[in-house]
This record gives structure tokens, sequence and C-alpha cells, in this order.
């Protein structure tokens, strides 16, 4: 996170009833990541995110990268 500090939201009984169907499905090249990059054990990076914004036709000065996180702190 931007200040260093660990950064925790609690999951729905759902999400994790979903996390934990998931977990068959995961392998080493994943780890931990529900969204893994296609660089082993690194995160979706910020780029990924925007060309994702791009191909679905969005103009990207409207929906941003944080608009992403922003809506998910706000919403979950």
């Amino acid at each position: 996170m931007e200040k260093g500090e660990d950064f925790t939201v609690p999951l729905s009984a759902a999400a994790v009833a979903l996390w934990e169907r998931m977990l068959p499905l995961r392998n080493a090249e994943h780890g931990d990541f529900v969204f893994p990059s296609t660089k082993r054990g690194k995160p979706l990076s910020e780029n990924t995110m925007t060309a994702v914004i791009l191909r679905m036709g969005v103009d990207p000065k409207i929906a941003t990268v944080h608009c992403f996180r922003a809506t998910l702190r706000t919403w979950a």
C-alpha cells in the first residue's frame, strides 16, 4: 500500500466459499493470487488492467485502475 502498511479486507462468506472452491485449481505458478500474472508468482500489473479497460472500449480518462481499487475499498 502507499503508506507501506498491510491492507486487509474481510471477505464475505460467499467470497470465502468461492476461494475454497478455487484452491484445487491453483498451482505453484499462481501462488496465492486470485488473478495471477503471466510472470510466475507476481500480481497483475497496473498496465495489464489498463489494457483491459482499453479493450473494453472504455475511455481511460473515465475508468482508471485506481477507480477499481477505490470502488472495491468503498464497496467491500
